[in-house]
């Protein structure tokens, strides 16, 4: 049954979930303060910002107005950062109780989930009818050019996760539930490290074998991490949509992050090359909550801490190697 839908976000991510729901005949709606995007997503069908020339989904309309994008709605995407902002003036405009779906999971800055927070915002103002969280391995244009990919739908309630999850299903974007809402949230607040440090090894011409035994510090760091903060379980956080967007990013040489570590790898010189790239070092936060949090509980991990000295105090980016390699011993 179709659903008019709401996406709020026009960015690759934003607009390739909006192009699989407009293919699943859904009535999608794209809300963004940017007004060019609002006019080329409704007359040329495309959003070059993002996604370069490529076509999509010419049912797709796009707003700059959020009173108007709310008017029908009855699923409600949240495809960028929480903003409180945005999220109270939705409160104050949603005219019905509406399935939440968060396509943006991610941690709070003590490690902990940020869904209860949502959750608890949107039911506190009884206009929440489901609420469930969307993540996988999202290359944006592969996801346009209806190239196959899987991605995990999580709630608390494995019945909500089925409802989204039929809402997004279709023969190249297959869906899996699950009630590891957590999974989620961890897979897209660390994906951005493990894309730093694939650009940093390929930036070092690093072997195979390097790569591989790296991922699997980085995999085991996290999990190290987590399990002091969250009701976690390592079966919970190795998954699909966490081992996915983890081996997505790794590898992702179109992505900014990448782009910076290959650029560290060249100059040996953090500051240089974020200052070259003109990149949002608040994009890597999760690096410097980690630390944080590690000294509340007395664990250093070796791993953050050298990152973080790479990227903070212009350590040479073959420390990465050299350390950590020699910490775990391998």
């Amino acid at each position: 049954m179709s659903k008019n839908i709401t996406i709020i976000g026009c960015d690759d991510y934003a607009t390739s979930l909006a192009n699989v729901l407009a293919d699943n005949h859904h009535k999608v709606i794209i809300y963004t303060n940017d007004e060019k995007i609002v006019d080329q997503i409704n007359y040329e069908h495309k959003n070059s910002k993002y996604l370069n020339d490529l076509k999509i989904n010419q049912n797709i309309k796009a707003t700059n107005c959020l009173l108007a994008s709310l008017e029908n709605c009855e699923v409600l995407v949240l495809a960028s950062k929480k903003d409180q902002n945005l999220i109270q003036e939705i409160i104050n405009y949603a005219k019905r109780k509406m399935i939440i779906v968060d396509a943006y999971p991610s941690l709070k800055d003590d490690l902990t989930s940020f869904s209860t927070d949502i959750i608890d915002i949107f039911k506190t103002n009884d206009i929440l009818k489901d609420y469930a969280v969307i993540f996988g391995a999202n290359i944006a244009s592969e996801i346009v050019k209806k190239q196959p990919t899987c991605f995990n739908v999580c709630s608390n309630d494995i019945k909500s996760a089925e409802i989204v999850a039929n809402i997004f299903d279709n023969e190249y974007f297959n869906c899996l539930v699950s009630q590891n809402i957590l999974s989620c949230e961890i897979a897209n607040s660390f994906n951005k490290v493990f894309a730093l440090c694939g650009g940093i090894l390929t930036g070092l011409e690093c072997s195979i074998n390097t790569f591989s035994s790296l991922f699997t510090i980085i995999v085991q760091s996290i999990d190290r991490v987590m399990k002091n903060f969250n009701n976690y379980s390592k079966d919970s956080f190795l998954n699909f949509a966490t081992l996915s967007s983890f081996l997505k990013s790794y590898y992702d040489n179109d992505s900014l992050e990448f782009k910076l570590g290959l650029m560290i790898a060249k100059y040996n010189d953090a500051q240089k090359a974020i200052e070259e790239l003109n990149y949002n070092i608040e994009n890597l936060n999760i690096l410097i909550n980690v630390e944080k949090m590690c000294k509340t509980i007395k664990k250093p991990l070796t791993f953050f801490i050298l990152l973080n000295k790479i990227l903070y105090n212009n350590n040479r980016p073959i420390s990465l190697l050299n350390k950590v390699f020699t910490a775990f011993k391998l």
